[in-house]
């Protein structure tokens, strides 16, 4: 549900406030940095061996590469559309986990990857385009190679949280998603766009919001899961996400249509609705243990 209330925040700032890519970027790099810096300033920093902490910076890394690609289709497509497609990342989770971690998955599991990719194949194509043949929407490759990336941070940090004490992990994979999301963004015209969007409060408090409170607790959170669990059962549980997206983009479209365009036909809304609970059941069943 969190995480649900970030993206939909993400949304109003990049599309309703226009708060340009680049800037948007550069601050939720920025964020993740003070997350680091204040962990390190508590625990100091940790002696690790370079390639644990390789690992663990490259966790964070990938998961704002996936980022990367999520929030470019944010900025151009319906929410409710974006997050079941880059949501499916536990089914790459799931399927690597059997070979790369000794996880199992049971017949039905293996079905639920069917109802997952489905879901997620549905969403992204338009109503009036099912006489027409099978057509994806544009931007759908992205959200999957952003997916992949997401995936593969999981995979990483799952393999060091046995080793690594959960501050440290915390920390030292908020500084990868800094080198990702926000050092590219330090260039003088970004931070000016960036101050000068802070300046307004009603379209600072969104982002402020979302991407400090929302997204440093929400990341917290996950790697609590991730560490104490099976990573395919913590990506699952995660997967209820597009359900909330669809719930909370639904309201506000219908009750704040000005804060968040959304498509609401009936054609759309029936579509949207399907593929949600498509990949939803699916990441639910990957967490069934037979």
């Amino acid at each position: 549900m969190l995480f649900a209330g970030v993206s939909i925040a993400d949304k109003v700032v990049l599309s309703r406030f226009n708060l340009r890519l680049t800037s948007f970027r550069l601050f939720a790099g920025l964020g993740a940095l003070a997350y680091a810096v204040g962990i390190f300033a508590f625990t100091g920093v940790p002696s690790l061996p370079a390639l644990t902490v390789l690992q663990t910076v490259s966790s964070g890394a990938l998961w704002g590469a996936g980022l990367v690609f999520m929030f470019w289709m944010l900025s151009r497509d319906e929410v409710s559309r974006v997050i079941p497609v880059f949501q499916s990342y536990p089914i790459f989770v799931a399927v690597a986990a059997v070979f790369l971690l000794d996880e199992q998955l049971g017949l039905v599991n293996w079905m639920a990857v069917l109802l997952t990719v489905g879901g997620a194949a549905l969403v992204s194509m338009n109503p009036a385009e099912a006489g027409r043949g099978f057509r994806f929407r544009a931007g759908f490759p992205f959200l999957l190679v952003g997916a992949g990336l997401a995936a593969g941070s999981q995979l990483v940090l799952k393999t060091v949280t046995d080793d690594v004490s959960f501050w440290d992990v915390v920390a030292l994979r908020s500084v990868g998603l800094f080198l990702v999301l926000g050092l590219p963004g330090l260039r003088p015209n970004v931070i000016r766009d960036l101050i000068t969007y802070l300046k307004v409060p009603h379209r600072a408090a969104p982002l402020v919001g979302a991407e400090t409170i929302g997204a440093g607790l929400g990341n917290i959170l996950l790697i609590f899961a991730v560490a104490n669990g099976p990573v395919s059962l913590a990506s699952a549980v995660l997967g209820t996400r597009p359900l909330f997206v669809f719930m909370f983009s639904l309201l506000l479209a219908w009750k704040a249509s000005w804060l968040l365009a959304e498509n609401l036909t009936r054609g759309e809304v029936i579509l949207k609705l399907t593929s949600t609970v498509m990949v939803v059941c699916g990441l639910a069943l990957i967490a069934v243990r037979f």
